[in-house]
C-alpha cells in the first residue's frame, strides 16, 4: 500500500471516529438531561426523585454587622393619620366616671384622635341606565334617547370590574379558576370562566 493510499485510509478512519464521538456526545447529553430532571423542573412525580441533595446556593452578599430591622437613620413608611378622614365616629362620655353625674348636656372637647384604615364593604354597585322617548308635538316623531358608549347589553359588568378580572389573570398570573373564585368570593357574583375568556378576548382586540 502506497503512502497516498495510507493517507486516504487514515482520513476515512478519522472521519468515522469523529462521527462516533459526536454520536456518543449527543447520547451522553441526553442521558445527563434525563438524570437532571425531577419533580421540580419537569412533569415527573415526586416519587421518582432521587435521594441526592441539591447543592446549597450560597449568597455572594457579605454578612452585615448591622442588626436586622429598621436602622436608626432609616426613614420609616409607617401608617400615618390623614387630615380629612372619610367618616368620623364620635365617642362621648355619658356620665362622670367619678360621681356618675349626667354629662349629656355638657359641651364635649376633642382630646384624642385615632384612625383605622379599613376596606369598604366589597359589593358591586348596580347602575341602571334608563332610556326615555319623547314625541315631537310638531311632526309627531318619537325620539328615544341613546345609551352611553359601552352600555350595550341588558346586563353587563362595568369597565372597572372587567379591568380587575383581566389584571388578576394576566398580570398577577392567576389561573382561570382562581380568578373567578376570588371575584365571586369578594363580590358574591356568579362570574364564570367563560365570561373571563370573553373579557380577555375583548381586551386583546
Amino acid at each position: 500500500m502506497t503512502a497516498e493510499q495510507e493517507n486516504v485510509q487514515l482520513k476515512i478512519e478519522i472521519t468515522k471516529l469523529r462521527a462516533q464521538v459526536e454520536e456518543l456526545t449527543s447520547r451522553l447529553k441526553i442521558l445527563e438531561d434525563k438524570l437532571a430532571k425531577d419533580s421540580h423542573n419537569s412533569s415527573k412525580p415526586p416519587s421518582t426523585d432521587s435521594y441526592k441533595r441539591s447543592p446549597k446556593k450560597r449568597s455572594l452578599k457579605k454578612a452585615s454587622d448591622k442588626q436586622s430591622g429598621g436602622q436608626n437613620d432609616h426613614c420609616g413608611h409607617a401608617l400615618r393619620q390623614v387630615e380629612i378622614p372619610d367618616r368620623q365616629v364620635q365617642h362621648l362620655p355619658q356620665s362622670c366616671e367619678s360621681c356618675q353625674q349626667d354629662l349629656t348636656q355638657v359641651k364635649a372637647v376633642l382630646t384624642e384622635r385615632r384612625q383605622v384604615f379599613e376596606l369598604p364593604t366589597l359589593k358591586l354597585e348596580v347602575t341602571e341606565h334608563q332610556a326615555f322617548s319623547r314625541c315631537c308635538p310638531n311632526c309627531q316623531t318619537t325620539t328615544q334617547a341613546t345609551f352611553p358608549e359601552g352600555v350595550t347589553n341588558w346586563v353587563q359588568y362595568g369597565q372597572g370590574f372587567r379591568a380587575l378580572a383581566v389584571y388578576l389573570n394576566q398580570y398577577q398570573l392567576l389561573p382561570y379558576a382562581r380568578t373567578t373564585e376570588i371575584l365571586n368570593e369578594l363580590f358574591s357574583q356568579s362570574f364564570s370562566e367563560g365570561t373571563l375568556a370573553l373579557l380577555l378576548d375583548e381586551c386583546y382586540n
